[in-house]
């Protein structure tokens, strides 16, 4: 019996099949969004007194940030991640930065007393001393992201000691 298809045809037929069937998706993607518009915890000025590692077996102290959730105008999802900067900064080139819980989309964070000793670290405030930092929330949406029209201040207190425990 003849072979009624060379391989090298089949093989043609199958990719013409599957680029014709292909359509060009022209859907423009939304990217507009409403910043955050308030900062719900901690309070502006919040003075939080950073406890060293506790002993094992104990519940680490935390803080938790939190917002009011901002708006995408097709109701889709939104990213957020916490911002801190130098109470003279900007949030241009912020200390300290991370997503928010679940990946993000939650409107709220908690850290650890160690997470924000390494923040007032990077934020420029010793062992044994007490400064200031501004947080803020930044808002995206695939390439668009915006920053919240509000910050807050929390003043960080660090006990003596290392931030980071250095290796042996």
């Amino acid at each position: 019996m003849k072979n009624l298809f060379k391989p090298g045809s089949v093989i043609l037929l199958l990719l013409m099949l599957i680029v014709g069937s292909c359509k060009k998706d022209d859907r423009k993607l939304n990217e507009n969004l409403t910043p955050v518009s308030s900062l719900t915890l901690p309070a502006d000025q919040a003075a939080v007194a950073l406890v060293p590692v506790p002993p094992a077996g104990t519940q680490l102290a935390s803080v938790v940030f939190s917002w009011s959730p901002a708006a995408a105008e097709d109701g889709e999802l939104v990213l957020y991640e916490i911002v801190f900067d130098k109470e003279s900064g900007d949030f241009s080139n912020p200390v300290y930065k991370s997503v928010s819980g679940n990946g993000g989309v939650n409107t709220q964070i908690t850290l650890t007393h160690q997470d924000l000793a390494k923040i007032a670290d990077a934020g420029g405030i010793g062992p044994s001393s007490t400064g200031k930092l501004k947080w803020s929330v930044l808002t995206s949406k695939a390439t668009n992201r915006k920053i919240a029209s509000v910050t807050r201040t929390i003043q960080l207190t660090r006990p003596a000691g290392f931030t980071n425990l250095p290796s042996t």
